[in-house]
């Protein structure tokens, strides 16, 4: 279980982080933002399925709990989780 909530720690700081970056960057325009950002949001999902099923996103979360997929404990993990990547993403991008 270490490993999943690492996964979704890791993958949430690093598309929050790539995001921030991108879309407050001014010498990027709103195409190569969107496309910037889908891209990061592909790649984190590829990479962090297999091990954790790439929810990255509490909302996610959420409806893999509705539907059954996912059970009580693991979803109040993995909400602590990206949480936790969330809050960290948002540290990185202030102190750069």
């Amino acid at each position: 279980m270490i490993k999943k909530l690492f996964a979704e720690l890791l993958g949430t700081f690093i598309l929050l982080s790539i995001i921030m970056i991108i879309s407050n960057d001014k010498q990027y325009n709103d195409y190569h933002t969107a496309f910037g950002i889908g891209f990061c949001v592909a790649i984190t999902i590829i990479l962090t399925s297999p091990i954790s099923g790439g929810h990255l996103n509490p909302v996610v979360s959420l409806v893999m709990f509705i539907n059954n997929k996912i059970k009580l404990d693991q979803f109040i993990q993995y909400v602590i989780a990206q949480s936790i990547g969330g809050v960290l993403a948002l540290s990185y991008y202030k102190l750069i």
